[in-house]
């Protein structure tokens, strides 16, 4: 109401501006994507048919989905060292095995599926690569590049 007790009159200006209301995400998985753990992570089937999901953080984060796509489990995988990021991620033998790297060195933790209790440890510098290819009968496969070519380099615990 004005001061004299009519109404206030409108005026032929634009209309007043309606405050916007904060747009929810349509999927927030969506914008989880975009996270680097989220965007370099790893996945591998094991025998039980379960998908172990790597995500990229330190310590390694992982997943495990049932084949009805139920989380059953999330291990976390420890390095020691917060400058080592997980690269790589195997499920062989009953074995879970994690490769971490930085600009040095690599390190394989051989760990159990069920509980991430850490069984083993290797250590190697970067000629091994950064291509983990599998783990067999005690003994790590890489792929590496000899002279501009791709070549499978085998390495064996001393």
């Amino acid at each position: 109401m004005s001061k004299e007790g009519s109404p206030p009159r409108k005026t032929d200006g634009p209309p007043e501006a309606k405050p916007e209301r904060a747009k929810e995400p349509a999927d927030p998985a969506a914008e989880e994507s975009d996270h680097p753990a989220v965007e370099f992570g790893i996945a591998a089937i094991g025998e039980d048919d379960s998908a172990y999901l790597l995500r990229r953080t330190s310590p390694a984060t992982i997943y495990v989905v049932s084949p009805a796509g139920e989380v059953t489990r999330t291990l976390k995988i420890d390095a020691g060292n917060k400058g080592l990021m997980p690269v790589a991620l195997q499920v062989a033998e009953k074995e879970l095995l994690i490769m971490f790297s930085d600009s040095t060195q690599h390190l394989i933790i051989a760990a159990n599926p069920n509980t991430g209790e850490v069984q083993r440890e290797y250590i190697g510098g970067n000629e091994l690569g950064a291509a983990f290819g599998c783990y067999t009968d005690g003994e790590f496969y890489f792929v590496t590049a000899d002279k501009g070519l791709l070549a499978i380099s085998r390495a064996a615990p001393r």
